[in-house]
């Protein structure tokens, strides 16, 4: 009696570590992902603003050679008009789900 009741405490304890466990390892990754998209959001802010001052500076020919040196993002930058100096600039990343975009006026 007493040994089957030592196997089902320690079978009991067993289960519950590794309910523990699952937990953190969830956890940890839910973390990974929230980490990364942070780091995909934060890189999208930059690429925005480092366009804008691109697009400032630069003329239209030049403007619409533009490409991105990142295999991460697509980038799509198109005037609203043909004779409008606004700029609709989007950069989203290929394998997650972030996405920015922005009119801008020359």
């Amino acid at each position: 009696m007493k040994r089957s009741f030592v196997l089902l405490v320690t079978l009991g304890f067993i289960t519950l570590l590794m309910l523990y466990m699952i937990n953190i390892i969830e956890n940890k990754t839910i973390l990974s992902n929230i980490i990364k998209l942070k780091y995909l959001n934060i890189q999208t802010k930059i690429y925005i603003k480092k366009i804008k001052e691109y697009i400032l500076d630069h003329n239209d020919q030049e403007i619409q050679a533009f490409k991105l040196n990142d295999n991460r993002f697509n980038l799509n930058i198109a005037k609203i008009d043909t004779n409008s100096t606004k700029y609709f600039i989007e950069i989203n990343s290929k394998n997650n789900t972030i996405r920015r975009y922005m009119i801008l006026e020359k």
